[in-house]
């Protein structure tokens, strides 16, 4: 205590001195408290519990407090998606600095620790040369949201180091010069450029047939690329990509520099094209591209017409799970396009959600399945019918499952009829309480039409019809469905009593009641089941 006992007696004499002293004499004084507090500090950081801990297990832990940088709102249109898409593994290093500065020892772990400085990002104080050097040569992780960013320079001097690199705003005008040099390391990239102009009819890319080669087409370890309003797409071979996202890109002659490209990834996995300008001006193209290894393919936001006319030019396995969303208008041509996809053909299984907020249709087979879900500019049942029953005009179905969630006009009944006329190999027929009653509508031509496949009718009861109701639409088709197995699953919202059921169970062969605390589910292919990325998410239930 002697030392804290001789600052308690010169603290008086030093507030008396200090007034007298000058800027120079106080410069050394600023020193002395801040060396006092960390000198008590010391032994106190040391009994700390975590402090305690090995510093490589410590260096660990810090690791899990850094987050994934924030991609601010700018001019480029859904920059977030782009950049998140593929789930980038680059860190906002800021709590680095936070951390050091916590205590010794703390400070001693994160400068020993170079995973928390190889990741660049432009909101950093840290300067440059400083974090280069604090990351001892290991892969460097980049992210710049401006044209002219500081890291910008270091781009081609740390080329074979950078692992990730994520350019938001690109320098539209240097964009060539800036990423033309060999990057054996790079494994994801995106690359986003300024908001293109809302209509593309008109638009001339002041690069047309110019289009870049970037990276002096020397990726071998390029596995996940984002594009992202750019004019234009690069002309190189990626031989290892698996996951490509292009979104809002426009210029020249787009259909036809789109498949080149797509001809240059033999190993394309995953393909989401997003928002692209019409495709109806695209020059005469021959032959197709064959995309073998493809898993999923997203078509997001383009004409039906445009979707068409680019499906003709994909050659698809019957491996590869389709889903279009968000398309424009409604057009003849698309269901003729999915007919023919492989994945269609191979579809045994058929759901319609006719829910008026998010109607869907989707058929899938053993492996995949072709998915068409949130239409903005139309929604008529007689629509999605038409387009279920001419996608599955190939197929062979085995299993349909209807669900509307609330009541269906009677005059939808036709368009029910025609599917389910259309699909003489089904044996499973799974309707909710809504679609019931549909069926206890129909009278004269649009009755129930037989299935000779037909082998069993399961009805899901949610709580939104009364017994009496479903029941009558039961007996209204018992002509048609009494031989059949009937199973009837009671959700906790509905209230089952069974006097309510007894006038059924003598006109089906066969009656089965099961109480289930979920609505049951069509079983489909691991790929359309697990959430693959930001727009695949889980086939199975309301997203």
């Amino acid at each position: 205590m002697y030392s804290l006992d001789l600052v308690a007696t010169l603290h008086p004499r030093m507030k008396q001195d200090v007034y007298s002293m000058n800027a120079e004499a106080l410069q050394p004084v600023d020193d002395i408290p801040a060396s006092c507090v960390a000198l008590i500090r010391q032994p106190h950081g040391s009994i700390c519990t975590m402090n305690r801990l090995p510093p490589e297990l410590l260096g660990h832990i810090f690791k899990h407090v850094l987050a994934t940088p924030h991609v601010q709102e700018t001019p480029t249109r859904d920059a977030f998606t782009a950049f998140q898409i593929w789930r980038p593994t680059i860190l906002d290093t800021t709590s680095s600095l936070v951390l050091s500065h916590v205590c010794r020892y703390w400070r001693e772990v994160c400068l020993q620790s170079p995973t928390m400085w190889s990741h660049a990002v432009d909101s950093q104080s840290i300067p440059r040369d400083v974090l280069l050097e604090l990351s001892r040569g290991l892969p460097l992780k980049i992210l710049t949201i401006s044209p002219e960013s500081r890291w910008l320079p270091a781009l081609s001097e740390q080329s074979k180091r950078i692992q990730e690199l994520h350019w938001i705003q690109v320098d539209i005008d240097h964009s060539r010069s800036c990423l033309s040099f060999p990057a054996p390391s790079l494994l994801t990239v995106t690359l986003t450029g300024p908001r293109a102009p809302t209509s593309y009819q008109t638009l001339d890319s002041p690069l047309e047939d110019n289009f870049p080669v970037l990276f002096s087409d020397q990726t071998p370890s390029l596995a996940h690329l984002s594009l992202s309003s750019l004019p234009w797409l690069p002309r190189n071979r990626f031989d290892n990509l698996t996951c490509l996202y292009i979104d809002s890109c426009h210029g020249h002659n787009l259909l036809f520099r789109l498949l080149s490209l797509l001809g240059g990834c033999p190993r394309l996995e995953n393909l989401i094209i997003s928002a692209l300008p019409d495709f109806a001006s695209a020059h005469s193209i021959n032959g197709t591209v064959t995309l073998g290894a493809l898993r999923t393919l997203v078509l997001k936001q383009l004409g039906a017409d445009d979707i068409a006319l680019l499906l003709r030019y994909l050659a698809l396995p019957t491996s590869t799970a389709v889903r279009l969303t968000d398309i424009f208008p409604c057009a003849a041509s698309l269901p003729e396009a999915l007919a023919v996809l492989p994945p269609a053909g191979a579809a045994t299984k058929l759901a319609i959600d006719l829910t008026a907020a998010e109607p869907c249709v989707y058929a899938v087979g053993d492996q995949s399945g072709v998915r068409v879900d949130e239409y903005t500019s139309w929604f008529h049942y007689e629509f999605w019918l038409a387009t279920a029953s001419m996608l599955v005009s190939r197929a062979q179905i085995k299993e349909l499952w209807l669900r509307a969630s609330a009541p269906i006009d009677g005059k939808h009944g036709a368009a029910l009829h025609n599917l389910i006329k259309a699909l003489p190999e089904l044996e499973l027929l799974v309707v909710d309480e809504s679609v019931v009653q549909l069926l206890g509508n129909m009278r004269g031509s649009v009755a129930f039409p037989t299935c000779p496949s037909l082998a069993s009718v399961h009805v899901h009861c949610e709580g939104r019809a009364e017994a009496r109701a479903i029941v009558d639409a039961l007996l209204a088709n018992r002509t048609q469905i009494g031989c059949k197995r009937v199973v009837v699953y009671c959700m906790p919202d509905f209230t089952f009593v069974r006097e309510d059921w007894a006038e059924l169970e003598a006109c089906f062969r066969s009656l089965e009641y099961q109480r289930c605390r979920n609505t049951p589910e069509m079983a489909m292919p691991e790929v359309c089941c697990a959430p693959g990325h930001m727009l695949w998410p889980s086939w199975r239930g309301r997203e």
